[in-house]
């Protein structure tokens, strides 16, 4: 954490210096017990700050019952900004939520000059939305339990065996996982990018779908069930749907409770196939079993690979029981990407 608290000094002492603040606060907020711990803080009015935030942290109770403070009402998709009057100056403070967890938020107040330039304005509001952004990822990397050795080598072999980008993301869209591949066909501009830590599509339309189907594959993955995947065409910026996306349940995310879904980048001019021989030797598997594993990443159901290897039906299922067994999955989905050709 000390490393991720030096970022976040440094990316507010460069914000202050530009925009003539003279104090400032950054925190790590908790909605549960409303409370912030201290990343940064300068300036003798910080203090003052400070107390104003925890202040506005606290709900307010009246006749009509209880309000949620609006430092905690900030988007899931983005930063919430509030300009008020404070000491003989103007008070920037902001929220951003750090994803995946939906309690944890990041916190930014600076102090600035009586200024009223409305062109001014503006410009300082998208500049610390942009901060808020960056504290926020730095909190978002600094949160995530790191993987035992053992993890990263598993990771490295899979994504030699996924012939897709892939991105696991949960309910709300927030990116939890995006191997190399994906991360190279959002650069490469597919159609997707990753805005706010949500995967967001470029177009609008596009977009509505994507996290429609997103949230119906992962609350389908909380309920443990598995209802046919959803498949959409993603345009890039030229009109061109080169990619189309494949979106399916995984499971229940790690310490949040959340369900979430896998999202396969597929490349339609890519022409793939698996090779049974690396399986095989990837997956200690039998001759007929890489058979049976080949047969089924080109798509296959279960009859039509039982009927081309000349087995029974009841056999194929022997097969993928002891895929699922041998791979350490769990559902055909997983499996299917799991076991595709090694690149």
């Amino acid at each position: 954490m000390k490393r991720g608290r030096e970022i976040i000094t440094s990316m507010v002492g460069v914000f202050c210096r530009l925009a003539g603040a003279r104090s400032s606060i950054a925190a790590q907020l908790n909605a549960v017990s409303r409370t912030a711990a201290p990343l940064h803080v300068a300036g003798r009015e910080a203090s003052a700050i400070a107390s104003h935030c925890q202040t506005l942290l606290q709900p307010v109770t009246s006749d009509v019952g209880v309000r949620e403070s609006s430092l905690l009402a900030a988007p899931s998709d983005g930063p919430l900004v509030v300009l008020e009057r404070f000491l003989d100056g103007r008070l920037l403070t902001g929220t951003m939520r750090i994803a995946p967890d939906p309690t944890a938020f990041a916190l930014a107040s600076v102090l600035l000059p009586a200024q009223q330039d409305f062109i001014v304005l503006e410009q300082e509001r998208r500049a610390f939305g942009t901060l808020l952004q960056g504290i926020a990822d730095t909190l978002r990397q600094e949160v995530t339990p790191p993987r035992p050795p053992g993890a990263f080598m598993s990771a490295s072999v899979v994504d030699r065996c996924v012939p897709w980008g892939y991105v696991v993301v949960d309910e709300e869209g927030f990116i939890l996982f995006a191997n190399q591949r994906a991360r190279a066909a959002i650069v490469a501009g597919c159609g997707i990018e990753g805005r706010g830590g949500r995967l967001r599509a470029l177009r609008s339309v596009v977009d509505r779908t994507l996290t429609a189907a997103v949230g119906e594959m992962a609350k389908a993955a909380l309920a443990g069930a598995t209802p046919p995947s959803r498949v959409i065409a993603v345009p890039n910026a030229d009109g061109e749907c080169r990619f189309a996306l494949k979106i399916a349940p995984c499971g229940r995310g790690e310490g949040t409770g959340m369900g979430t879904a896998y999202v396969f980048i597929i490349d339609l001019k890519s022409r793939l196939r698996a090779n049974h021989e690396e399986l095989a030797c990837l997956f200690s598997l039998s001759d007929k079993e890489s058979r049976f594993a080949e047969l089924f990443c080109s798509g296959l159901r279960l009859n039509e690979i039982a009927a081309m290897m000349g087995i029974t039906a009841n056999t194929a299922r022997v097969h993928l029981h002891n895929l699922f067994k041998k791979t350490g999955t769990s559902s055909q989905v997983e499996l299917a990407w799991k076991l595709a050709r090694v690149l």
